[in-house]
């Protein structure tokens, strides 16, 4: 009696999915924030794979894993973010990376403060308080400084007399 010939073959995936390649990028900060916040699809990657089945994430600096397609409205931080991309078909996995530089542009910005005009009521001066303007800025740490003339509540001697604020932030921008 002949005994059938029988065997299995098996078919391994050994291609991994291939990342479309991003090069390093820079951008300037949102003005109402301290940082960058994604535009559509300007950070994300095209992914291919043989077997066309795939899954996607990304992963900012050593942070965990997101699962998803874009990085659209993800606000990048001030300073250097490393994008990492990964790619997985089951079998086969591949990484692609790239770096977010954001540099805050902006600068700081000091509140109005009215021009002051006081009588004198004795002597030859005149007391004159105000109240001192606020500074800000998109991103935190900025400083406020009176620069030039005497400081509220001081005798004001008659004529005009400058009285100046500088603020400047953490980017070293000067207002």
């Amino acid at each position: 009696v002949a005994i059938p010939l029988s065997f299995t073959k098996t078919i391994v995936d050994n291609l991994p999915p291939v990342i479309s390649a991003k090069t390093n990028q820079n951008r300037n900060t949102d003005n109402a924030i301290c940082g960058y916040a994604a535009i559509g699809t300007e950070f994300d990657v095209t992914v291919t794979d043989n077997c066309s089945t795939y899954s996607l994430n990304y992963k900012l600096n050593s942070g965990t894993p997101v699962v998803a397609s874009t990085l659209s409205g993800t606000v990048f931080a001030t300073g250097t973010t490393a994008v990492t991309w990964t790619a997985s078909d089951g079998t086969n996995t591949s990484t692609r990376t790239f770096q977010v530089t954001v540099v805050d542009d902006d600068f700081p910005t000091i509140s109005e403060q009215a021009n002051i005009t006081a009588n004198i009521n004795s002597g030859c001066g005149s007391v004159v308080n105000w109240t001192t303007p606020t500074a800000g800025d998109n991103c935190s740490g900025v400083v406020l400084a009176q620069i030039l003339g005497p400081v509220s509540g001081s005798t004001f001697p008659v004529g005009t007399t400058a009285i100046q604020y500088r603020a400047t932030d953490a980017a070293a921008h000067v207002t």
